[in-house]
């Protein structure tokens, strides 16, 4: 059984500046707030000066806010690409995967094959992080996140205290 930990909406210090709707633009927004809450091993990159990657697979609106809203705008030091993706494509480069709710349901397959490191994987599709998202967005006037521990681990990658603390669901390890 998996522990909750209810909180309130973010800090508004955390996201000054951002929209907060739950509209593509906003959420582009919140996503490009929340890649600085996440920290990728080392290994994860090929140096110093690679990029962080983003795809995007059933978004054709999202690919087009992020692109828009995350060039030339680093985050964590590293620039950020915006790709846009299908299931059939190659993910092994891909850091973080935004899938649209409209495409979650064709995670099976994909989820099902081996990788040596999976991206952080982001949906808005209801219930997403029970169904193996490592951050999902809950649906309402005010953007809202859960954030799942195990499907970070299974990432690689640690969410800071800092987001955890933002979401009004996370999703424990089991012991």
């Amino acid at each position: 059984m998996s522990s909750l930990v209810t909180l309130t909406v973010w800090p508004r210090r955390a996201l000054a500046g951002t929209d907060f709707n739950s509209t593509d633009k906003g959420l582009a927004a919140y996503l490009h707030k929340l890649m600085g809450y996440i920290e990728w091993p080392s290994v994860a990159f090929a140096d110093a000066g690679s990029p962080i990657t983003v795809g995007v697979v059933g978004a054709p609106d999202m690919h087009e806010s992020l692109t828009r809203l995350l060039s030339g705008r680093p985050v964590q030091g590293r620039a950020v690409e915006v790709q846009a993706l299908r299931w059939t494509d190659d993910l092994s480069n891909i850091h973080l995967l935004y899938v649209g709710a409209a495409a979650w349901a064709g995670r099976a397959q994909w989820m099902g094959e081996p990788r040596e490191r999976p991206p952080v994987i982001v949906t808005d599709a209801p219930g997403g992080v029970d169904q193996g998202a490592t951050i999902g967005f809950v649906s309402g006037e005010r953007v809202r996140i859960e954030a799942s521990l195990p499907a970070a681990d299974g990432a690689g990658v640690k969410l800071s205290s800092r987001l955890l603390a933002m979401a009004v669901r996370v999703v424990e390890r089991r012991h």
